[in-house]
């Protein structure tokens, strides 16, 4: 896609984009904008890299190291700082253009004094994970208490029904004012069974059951049917597994292919539960494929996987107003062109009307640059195309000022 350019004016600038110092980046940012819950990202980096946006990945970089990103349903961080990285050892730091800083809400009331001694009762004991594989070796316990909690210690007594698959702590104490507690509860190694673990506290006992079975409870989680792709668009459909023993667990596909343009990630992500499908889609279709998760243990799961390519957006040209930035005569001027859909590379050209003199229009990425000459109003008409023969035109108008 194009890159925007901030015009170097005294005029409304398009957008700020402030990195932190990135000699070590394999990032830069040409454009970086938020509003309406919708992000976008334009920019460089390595070629066929994961781009992660405060360590969520969110587009691959092509083969030129070009990427993308718009998304909807964006929730702005309270500073308007996202870093941006695609795997280099330092990330860069951007400034969203269009996001306004958060206020921090004044902070609460103090709470009243909670009283000298209070009355409360153990209400519950929950075990995460409550079902496991042998081998493993830990879980954990947390207890619940309802009422008013006292503002002293509180001594719970703990007990394994069966310490043959698991033991616990002959007590845990609960700090002052807490309603809650946690304790670790230790499991055998070669455990199979079950064994109930229980908490008294103020004559009340909870309990809560522990199995342990050789049966492996590793499994890929994500649905079958990943998330659509579409022609010319950047895509990431991740693929996430559960409950192996030790990660990061192993990738592999065992049959079948992605879609023409797309790369299965394998353990390239570098992430402990998940990879995915990355890449920009090239032409229509649905393929499957079977990946396998592997944990530290050896234990294996596969999934049959489905996805679909929809045809390419319509391209359009998405710049916000038809009145470009205004310039002035002998002063430096430069303003983005900006598709959006259609399959790229996208090639810009003036068809009608006449630019500022001294003003050129850049074919990749768009853009209208220059030192303007003469003062005026100048209205022209400029024709995106794409790699896949589509193309559409937009009306543009430039002030000049003496």
């Amino acid at each position: 896609r194009g890159h925007r350019t901030a015009a170097a004016l005294a005029l409304t600038p398009l957008f700020l984009v402030t990195l932190a110092d990135s000699a070590l980046a394999g990032v830069t940012i040409s454009r970086a904008d938020a509003s309406g819950g919708r992000l976008r990202l334009e920019g460089q980096a390595i070629a066929g890299r994961a781009i992660t946006v405060d360590g969520v990945a969110m587009a691959t970089s092509s083969s030129t190291g070009s990427f993308k990103i718009d998304r909807s349903g964006y929730s702005s961080p309270n500073d308007c700082n996202v870093d941006v990285n695609d795997g280099s050892a330092s990330a860069v730091n951007v400034v969203l253009s269009g996001c306004s800083v958060a206020t921090p809400p004044p902070p609460p009331p103090p709470p009243p004094s909670p009283p000298a001694v209070g009355s409360d009762a153990l209400d519950a004991l929950t075990l995460d994970p409550a079902a496991v594989q042998t081998g493993t070796t830990q879980s954990s316990a947390t207890l619940f208490f309802s009422g008013s909690s006292p503002a002293v210690d509180r001594l719970v007594s703990l007990v394994s029904s069966n310490s043959s698959v698991a033991t616990v702590p002959a007590t845990v104490t609960i700090p002052r004012l807490s309603s809650t507690g946690a304790f670790p509860v230790f499991i055998a190694p070669t455990a199979a069974g079950a064994a109930t673990i229980s908490a008294t506290y103020g004559g009340v006992t909870r309990s809560a059951t522990l199995t342990a079975s050789p049966a492996s409870l590793f499994r890929i989680t994500t649905p079958p049917v990943l998330p659509n792709a579409r022609v010319g668009e950047n895509y990431a459909g991740f693929i996430m597994a559960c409950c192996g023993q030790g990660g990061p667990y192993q990738w592999s596909m065992v049959s079948g292919t992605v879609p023409s343009g797309l790369k299965f990630a394998g353990n390239a992500l570098r992430l402990v539960q998940s990879t995915g499908v990355t890449g920009v889609a090239t032409r229509v279709q649905t393929t499957t494929f079977t990946i396998r998760a592997r944990d530290n243990a050896g234990n294996t799961a596969t999934q049959t996987f489905s996805l679909t390519v929809d045809p390419a957006s319509p391209l359009v040209i998405t710049n916000q107003s038809s009145q470009l930035p205004a310039g002035q005569v002998g002063v430096a001027y430069a303003t983005g062109l900006f598709p959006g859909g259609g399959v790229p590379p996208w090639s810009w050209s003036l068809v009608s009307g006449a630019l500022p003199p001294g003003l050129v229009v850049q074919a990749s990425p768009g853009r209208v640059q220059g030192t303007p000459t003469t003062a005026g109003a100048f209205t022209f008409t400029v024709r995106v195309s794409d790699s896949a023969g589509s193309a559409t035109t937009g009306q543009f108008t430039i002030a000049i000022s003496p």
